[in-house]
């Protein structure tokens, strides 16, 4: 009975030793696959960074070409822009001086200037001479700005309009027959001429991105 356990006792040794060994060797062949496959991942990784920083600079390359061309574009269109706001600038200021000669009559004429000299009538004439050009100027603003509207969002294009219609519909709305009085609000005549124009300028430096 002594001898069985006995070489019981060795085979279990036996075992015992050679599932250890393999416990071992299953080990160091995960640790292995583990680096393995680590490795792989980590090349895989790589490419595909790669690929996506190719792809970056493609996309950051072809954004620029963009940005370039589409800032072009918008500075030549604003430049006529601009030369027509100060044309209509100069026809408003004038209108706002006729109306305010014809509205004060009495004051033109204490003022030194000789009734042969100076009529209502020319006024009136002048008035109206004034206020078709800057209606007109505001047409060619306004049909610039639609013909260009690729190149603008849908805000800036009515920030524009938005300075010189009031001016244009006022004029427009005139009663030739009988003019109103000239308005209070109305009297700084430089500081109310030059208003359209001081607001789109401050739009045209914003999306040209020009610091004041």
């Amino acid at each position: 009975m002594a001898g069985f356990f006995k070489d019981l006792f060795a085979q279990l040794a036996a075992t015992s030793v050679v599932i250890a060994i393999a416990g071992y060797l299953l080990k160091m062949w995960l640790a292995n696959r583990l680096d393995r496959d680590k490795s792989d991942h980590e090349h895989e990784l790589e490419v595909h960074l790669e690929v996506l920083r190719a792809d970056w600079a493609r996309d950051l390359a072809r954004l620029n070409v963009h940005e370039t061309y589409l800032h072009a574009r918008r500075v030549r269109v604003i430049e006529k822009l601009y030369a027509d706001v100060i044309d209509a600038e100069f026809a408003l200021q004038n209108f706002l001086v006729s109306w305010w000669a014809y509205s004060n009559a009495d004051v033109v004429r204490t003022r030194g200037k000789a009734a042969v000299e100076w009529r209502q009538a020319d006024s009136v004439e002048s008035m109206d001479v004034r206020g078709r050009q800057y209606c007109e100027k505001f047409t060619e603003i306004n049909a610039n700005l639609h013909k260009n509207a690729i190149w603008f969002d849908d805000t800036f294009i009515e920030e524009i309009g938005a300075a010189f219609k009031p001016f244009s519909d006022r004029i427009v709305s005139m009663d030739w027959e009988e003019i109103p009085a000239f308005p209070k609000e109305f009297e700084n005549l430089v500081e109310v001429g030059q208003a359209p124009r001081r607001s789109v300028v401050g739009a045209f430096r914003a999306i040209l991105g020009v610091t004041a």
